[in-house]
């Protein structure tokens, strides 16, 4: 309340912030892309790859380099039977890092060769 307050105590109101900085949109964008990719993963635990691919979809179109989201999209996509969706994620994947210059994690590269292997 005393932020909005006018210097000089006159009880004229500041007209109230309505616009976030780079930094904090950054900021938030960045906490929603994980707790979207959490909320991914939890779905998956209680076996709800549906949910789970709404979820790790929306964190990927916020940030599409998130590979947390990606695994979570590839193994929801693979649960739901969607074998080529899951190839889908990760070569868009592959492609968002690239062009930041890099490549997947291992991690991210291992499960894509275990869902590719099992569903061929």
């Amino acid at each position: 309340l005393l932020e909005c307050i006018a210097p000089g105590g006159r009880g004229r109101r500041k007209r109230p912030r309505t616009t976030l900085a780079p930094r904090e949109v950054n900021g938030v964008k960045g906490e929603a892309v994980r707790a979207l990719a959490a909320e991914a993963d939890v779905a998956l635990a209680l076996a709800r790859p549906d949910r789970a691919a709404l979820a790790a979809g929306r964190a990927l179109s916020l940030d599409p380099a998130h590979e947390p989201a990606a695994r979570a999209l590839m193994r929801a996509q693979h649960a739901l039977g969607r074998g080529a969706a899951a190839g889908r994620v990760y070569v868009a994947l592959t492609a968002a890092l690239a062009d930041l210059g890099l490549k997947p994690l291992p991690e991210t590269q291992a499960l894509w060769q275990a869902l590719s292997g099992a569903r061929t």
